[in-house]
């Protein structure tokens, strides 16, 4: 049996003709498991705009590092 690395999926995303900026590629086999790397649905949890400000805050505050861009 072939096991696939996350290295593989990572670098497909980084290198691909194909792989379009912005999205999420991951293992697309049984249960987003195993398998070779496809674009995948990013769920509506992880789209939440007010979510990502909680834990840009949260990250920030926990190691004293802030972004200043715009």
């Amino acid at each position: 049996m072939l096991r696939r690395s996350t290295a593989e999926r990572h670098l497909y995303a980084a290198t691909s003709p194909v792989a379009k900026s912005g999205r999420l590629y991951g293992p697309g086999g049984l249960g987003q498991l195993s398998g070779g790397p496809e674009e995948l649905t990013v769920y509506r949890s992880a789209r939440d705009d007010a979510d990502a400000a909680r834990l840009w805050e949260i990250s920030e505050t926990l190691t004293g590092v802030t972004y200043g861009g715009a």
